[in-house]
């Protein structure tokens, strides 16, 4: 009898997947369990992805989602805010828009996501989520990338060392024929 064999990142059905994608592209907004589903299968697929997609999601999901992309791996590597104030002509209400950016990054993959929120004195809160995967090298390739370069680091070292003992070695020749 063989162990379970555990996976360390759940992967959601095909199906489900390309219904997804499909109402997004319709400009219909997921929820935040379809997001949910949606970031964490383009985590756990090995092949590259680079498509920006876009997300409205309630401000109160926007928590849920940073756990689900810590729980996957990535880590907080800048964070910058940006609000904007406006007034409608006749004055009655106001909109502020905030724009904060978030850029997630693991040993494999890097997470950009943008929120942006538009808020108005009436209470009206929407907040519309940008988000981008892009696959890094994988974690041998990128070491194999770094003993090559310590390698040849080595050997500069060593032909500099050899270069500087033949120049010595020229001067004090030099020195015994003066």
């Amino acid at each position: 009898m063989s162990a379970p064999t555990t996976s360390t990142s759940w992967q959601a059905p095909e199906p489900i997947l390309t219904d997804l994608q499909r109402q997004m592209n319709s400009g219909i907004p997921l929820n935040a369990d379809q997001t949910r589903i949606l970031l964490t299968s383009l985590c756990s697929d090995p092949r590259p992805v680079n498509v920006p997609e876009k997300v409205l999601l309630k401000s109160t999901d926007l928590n849920d989602l940073l756990l689900i992309a810590s729980a996957n791996g990535y880590h907080s590597q800048y964070t910058g805010m940006y609000t904007y104030n406006w007034q409608n002509p006749n004055g009655s209400d106001f909109a502020q828009m905030r724009n904060k950016k978030r850029f997630w990054k693991s040993e494999y993959m890097k997470l950009d996501l943008e929120f942006r929120t538009l808020k108005t004195r009436s209470g009206d809160e929407k907040t519309e989520l940008s988000l981008e995967i892009n696959r890094l090298k994988d974690a041998l390739a990128m070491k194999e990338t770094e003993l090559e370069d310590i390698k040849d680091k080595k050997k500069t070292r060593k032909l500099a060392k050899e270069a500087r003992k033949a120049s010595d070695s020229a001067q004090s020749c030099s020195k015994i024929v003066k």
